[in-house]
């Protein structure tokens, strides 16, 4: 008897069973179950476990969660950076297309001038500029996150600040370059309007200067000058509307300007004579020739033979009778001669 009541006393401290009951309100049978102790214990034990899992996994789903995010949006502003670099990349060569038309145009003007080569040096030096940076900025963009390789979330938990920190650097950058080329297509159209207008300007000053009677029409000795003198048929005082060049019979006599003639053959007094329009409200006139070598409507350069020194019409030998007629009035030769 004692020991069945030890027996019970050591059941009820060290339990190893549990029994369940399920009474129904009717006189149904009383259902039973008995489940280990130690199942119960295993079970609890799981049971926590699980929930600790849960949590954990569900915070590293959620952190996986957000950097994947962050990754797809760093994509997105990848990609817009992208775009914005090819865009560049247009402007740049833009850029590059309108510094080679500025070197042309300065080159030209250095021709027109003649003051020797150093073409460009200004636009070159901003070009080197435009290109250094957008190398800067197109190496930086190579070191961004591409796409995934399948393993989303391994490239999500993988994404670090360091990416963040090269997307900041390349943005930065890409607002550099944009700011420079703003810049310098600003600066680009200024100096082409500048140096466009500069260009027609030495043009017109070059035409000008190609067509101004300003050379010698025949080596040789002034041996009357412009205005009044007295007149070799006669005591008369008279108005010499040029000068008289002496020379020998025959020689060269060219055009002082580039031009086109006017008259080619017999005038008046003057004889044998060329009249050469220069434009410009500018007229020359040679005369007494023994020989006109061009015809109306050619086209002369400054320099070029028109006429062979003589003495045809009203002249006392052979000499060149020359002068510069402006807006239709004679001036003197003498302020055009060099």
């Amino acid at each position: 008897m004692w020991e069945d009541i030890e027996t019970m006393d050591t059941e009820k401290k060290n339990p190893q069973f549990y029994t369940f009951l399920a009474v129904p309100h009717s006189n149904d049978k009383v259902f039973r179950i008995r489940i280990p102790y130690v199942f119960i214990r295993v079970a609890s034990v799981l049971a926590v476990v699980s929930l600790l899992a849960v949590v954990f996994l569900t915070g590293g789903y959620l952190k996986a969660l957000k950097n994947t995010n962050e990754l797809e949006e760093l994509r997105m502003t990848n990609s817009k950076l992208e775009e914005e670099v090819d865009n560049l990349n247009d402007r740049a060569d833009s850029l590059r297309e309108r510094m080679a038309d500025l070197q042309e145009f300065e080159k030209n003007i250095r021709d027109m001038l003649d003051l020797g080569e150093d073409t460009g040096r200004a636009a070159t030096v901003a070009s080197h500029q435009v290109s250094r940076s957008f190398s800067r900025s197109r190496s930086n963009l190579s070191a961004l996150p591409s796409g995934t390789d399948g393993n989303y979330m391994t490239n999500a938990l993988g994404f670090s600040a360091l990416d963040q920190s090269a997307t900041r650097k390349e943005s930065t950058d890409i607002r550099e370059v944009k700011q420079l080329t703003t810049v310098l297509e600003a600066e680009m159209d200024c100096l082409n309007e500048i140096i466009g207008r500069l260009n027609t300007d030495v043009s017109e000053w070059k035409a000008y200067m190609n067509a101004k009677p300003s050379i010698w029409p025949v080596s040789g000795q002034v041996t009357s000058n412009f205005g009044y003198r007295k007149s070799p048929f006669g005591r008369n005082t008279v108005f010499h509307e040029g000068i008289d060049i002496a020379a020998n019979y025959g020689v060269n006599v060219k055009a002082t300007g580039e031009g086109v003639v006017e008259r080619a053959g017999y005038y008046n007094g003057y004889g044998l004579c060329v009249i050469i329009n220069h434009g410009y409200s500018l007229k020359t006139v040679y005369g007494h020739n023994s020989r006109v070598k061009v015809k109306v409507g050619d086209k002369v350069q400054k320099g070029q033979v028109i006429a062979c020194v003589g003495s045809s019409g009203r002249s006392t030998g052979p000499h060149l009778h020359y002068e510069v007629r402006l807006n239709g009035n004679p001036v003197d030769p003498a302020k055009y001669m060099q």
